[in-house]
């Protein structure tokens, strides 16, 4: 009997022992290493467009993963730090900048305690598409009703140009209600007016207020957002334009308007930013 009760002493002596054991490697098990679930194989980037890097895993024990670019085509190696993400959002937003190369075989890689080098799968980066005439043919423009109060802020109503043309619904009725807009693709230039490296487009429009009678050309301005046009602003008033040129994320006007009260009065060469109408030099 004696002999009987030392072994159950024993036994929950173990027991006692073996319980904290348990506990740990269940703790320790709990972790897993990330797997990154984006970018995903053979996925497409875009430069200048936002994306949200994201994994699953347990990050027990890990508060933040240092996030890595790797890759790219040989003699363009990319290797940058890309920030810090927090392990309890499993996930980390990254603009993919304009000056990284375009090319395939970048990777994503996740390190932090205990991680070592954690890749996501290979991925492309490309370069934004460039405006194109055809694009700016069927760009967006402020209606030819719209004030330029509400053309500055935001609020004109919007309509799309339609192989480089709009007209009013009045065209269909009445020539007096008529307003159109009209873009001939020798007067559309592209280059940069916002300083992100990315080819912008300007071009000019011919008025016309009553068919056929025209009433003076228009400046339009489109900004490449992620490929596509933008609208931005337009300079009004102008009886003829000889040349437009972009540089420096300025636009040069060159004209030779004669003192024309129909038309507003502009200098022979005057320089905009279009980004911002009431900035001229």
């Amino acid at each position: 009997m004696r002999k009987l009760a030392t072994f159950l002493v024993l036994l929950g002596l173990i027991g006692l022992v073996m319980v904290p054991l348990c506990t740990a490697q269940e703790g320790i098990s709990a972790y897993k290493d990330p797997v990154i679930t984006f970018p995903s194989a053979n996925s497409t980037l875009v430069k200048g467009q936002t994306y949200t890097i994201s994994w699953t895993g347990s990050d027990i024990g890990v508060d933040n993963y240092s996030v890595y670019l790797f890759g790219g085509s040989s003699g363009n190696r990319e290797v940058r730090f890309l920030g810090l993400a927090s392990t309890s959002q499993k996930s980390f937003n990254w603009t993919v900048p304009l000056y990284i190369t375009a090319g395939s075989g970048y990777i994503i890689q996740l390190s932090g305690v205990g991680v070592t080098g954690v890749n996501s799968n290979a991925f492309s980066i490309s370069n934004v598409k460039n405006l194109t005439v055809a694009d700016i043919y069927n760009a967006p423009i402020p209606s030819p009703l719209a004030d330029y109060e509400s053309v500055w802020n935001g609020t004109a109503e919007m309509y799309n140009l339609k192989n480089g043309s709009y007209l009013t619904p009045g065209c269909a009725t009445s020539g007096e209600d008529c307003l159109g807009i009209y873009i001939d693709d020798n007067s559309i230039i592209f280059g940069d007016l916002n300083g992100d490296g990315i080819d912008d487009a300007v071009a000019v429009a011919d008025n016309y207020c009553g068919m056929p009678l025209s009433c003076g050309k228009t400046i339009l301005g489109w900004i490449n957002d992620n490929g596509s046009p933008r609208f931005v602003d337009l300079i009004a008033g102008y009886r003829s334009i000889d040349s437009l040129t972009i540089k420096d994320e300025l636009l040069t006007v060159d004209s030779r308007d004669i003192n024309d009260t129909r038309f507003l009065s502009h200098p022979a060469e005057v320089r905009y930013e279009l980004s911002d109408p009431d900035c001229s030099e």
